[in-house]
């Protein structure tokens, strides 16, 4: 199958004021940043639950632009909206993406918990019938979440890079065990990290997936949020934590 590419606002306007075939289901896939392994499994995700999928590039093209493209098609995406030059930010144009194409679903990754707060809250606000679908994390047999970060990183880094996902889900086994407070559930994983000379961690925190504000008890939905450096490379990881309260 071809992909068609729409490389502006402009022209993806006039392209989806056509009305869509009758009952035909539409998904939109975002995507910030070069596209890996981890769009991919979206991308066939949306394809499993709609008849057409839509990528959406929030970013200009960066890295192998023509390699993204072939994994759009490849994947199963009919259309591709690529824009050449940055002119919102990532929240904002996913939204006129969503007003725009008018899709039947949005499929995102968990670890894009940033996004898929952004389209919540904007769908809520706007009153827009949409159904947001968060797909499973896409990881490596060691826990590492795939990334195009990955990528960059050195032999010695990529060994220790998993710790990222060890610290969360001790993390998780604290807030399970009853921890009183986020900053007692967060206290081991912040040992077992600062044993690792290599990972300088930025941040680890709980936060309300809804809001993305950190939370001050555990009586509530959380998100267990991280990002660390690897040498020149910023890593970032995060889950929901079990409900169990």
């Amino acid at each position: 199958m071809t992909t068609e590419v729409i490389t502006t606002i402009g022209a993806l306007r006039q392209r989806f004021a056509l009305p869509r075939l009758p009952r035909q289901t539409l998904a939109l896939v975002p995507v910030a940043g070069e596209l890996h392994d981890g769009h991919v499994r979206i991308i066939e995700e949306a394809r499993s639950r709609a008849e057409a999928v839509a990528v959406g590039f929030l970013e200009p093209p960066r890295g192998n632009p023509e390699n993204d493209l072939r994994l759009c098609r490849e994947a199963g995406a009919g259309f591709a909206f690529s824009p050449s030059i940055r002119d919102s930010q990532s929240g904002a144009l996913l939204i006129e993406l969503v007003q725009i194409l008018r899709p039947d679903l949005v499929c995102l990754s968990e670890s894009d918990a940033g996004l898929l707060a952004d389209i919540r809250r904007g769908v809520r606000y706007l009153d827009i019938p949409v159904t947001i679908v968060a797909v499973p994390t896409l990881r490596e047999a060691d826990g590492l979440a795939v990334s195009s970060g990955n990528w960059r990183l050195r032999p010695e880094e990529r060994l220790v890079a998993p710790m990222l996902y060890r610290a969360l889900r001790l993390v998780a086994a604290e807030i399970f065990r009853g921890a009183p407070s986020p900053e007692a559930a967060c206290a081991k994983a912040r040992e077992f990290l600062a044993a690792e000379p290599r990972i300088r961690l930025e941040s680890l925190e709980l936060l309300n997936p809804d809001e993305m504000t950190p939370v001050t008890h555990l009586r509530q939905p959380v998100l267990i949020a991280i990002s660390a450096w690897l040498g020149s490379v910023r890593l970032t990881d995060c889950f929901p934590a079990p409900e169990f309260r």
